[in-house]
């Protein structure tokens, strides 16, 4: 299944970023994650790695994901890299 999502947030970039690009934050956003464990000491740079752990309807999985660019304020792409998601974010 292939989805994509766009949502216009009324704030500055980097307010945003400082939420989303934070990995310790993504249980304030992301519904399905329930807490998060930095495999990296520096969560932005490339080949870094975070396992999250929650769940979606019901099943409890946790899933890995890799830093494949990162643009300040502005860009953080990652790859699923363990779990059963597959693809980029």
């Amino acid at each position: 299944m292939d989805f994509e999502v766009t949502r216009m947030m009324r704030a500055p970039p980097e307010a945003v970023a400082s939420v989303m690009f934070d990995p310790d934050r993504d249980p304030e956003w992301i519904g399905g994650a329930r807490s998060v464990e930095r495999l990296s000491p520096e969560p932005l740079l490339p080949g870094a790695r975070a396992r999250r752990t929650g769940g979606f309807l019901g099943k409890k999985f946790s899933w890995v994901t890799e830093v494949l660019e990162h643009v300040p304020d502005r860009l953080l792409r990652m790859q699923f890299v363990e779990g059963p998601m597959s693809g980029e974010v």
